[in-house]
């Protein structure tokens, strides 16, 4: 079985407190581009000869992989939905808004827990589906010829590390839901990698 690293995109203009309604527009600051570089860096370190780039379709996401394939020009970027980040509520529809004005509204969806329960707006989700589309994206990814690197999001990666850790098949959707909402924040531009035995390394 390949190896599958993930990393969260660089720091961006939602991540520092900015304004936005459509979360796939969402770019990245200029922090996040120095985020990008150095993960670039980093990779670049550790690349296996031959891998595959994936990359999330929102903004920050493929901005963040811009990065890695500038020092791998031979590598295309990937672009996998099922990478997105999870959205319970789609604000495209509503003027620009500060993280700290949703946050009522974020903190009652979160108090009810309800991994069924689907927000206002086209694109929300509830996080019973988030669940399953992560699940599908982590399978085909480890099931690859090659290794890969997918640029993605933190809450992507928090439930990758509860779904690969293999404590989860004793967790109801509901107690996973809350240990994921319970679980540390990912550090923008971190990157996981995940062995074979299905454990974060």
């Amino acid at each position: 079985m390949s190896r599958c690293w993930l990393l969260r995109h660089g720091s961006s203009h939602s991540n520092e407190a900015g304004a936005s309604s459509d979360s796939w527009s969402i770019s990245i600051t200029s922090t996040g581009e120095r985020e990008a570089r150095e993960a670039a860096l980093q990779w670049s370190r550790i690349a296996p000869s031959t891998f595959r780039l994936v990359s999330s379709p929102m903004l920050r996401a493929l901005q963040t992989a811009q990065h890695i394939q500038a020092l791998h020009p031979h590598v295309p970027i990937d672009v996998i939905d099922a990478l997105r980040e999870f959205e319970p509520f789609d604000f495209s529809h509503l003027p620009p808004m500060k993280p700290i004005d949703r946050k009522p509204l974020m903190q009652s969806y979160w108090a009810k827990c309800d991994p069924d329960l689907v927000g206002d707006g086209t694109r929300a989700e509830s996080f019973a589906h988030f669940r399953r589309r992560v699940e599908g994206a982590l399978t085909r990814l480890r099931s690859s010829d090659v290794d890969t690197l997918a640029v993605c999001h933190g809450g992507v990666i928090k439930l990758a590390e509860l779904l690969l850790d293999g404590g989860s098949e004793r967790l109801d959707e509901r107690a996973l839901m809350r240990a994921w909402v319970n679980h540390p924040t990912i550090r923008n531009c971190g990157m996981h990698q995940f062995s074979d035995r299905s454990r974060p390394s």
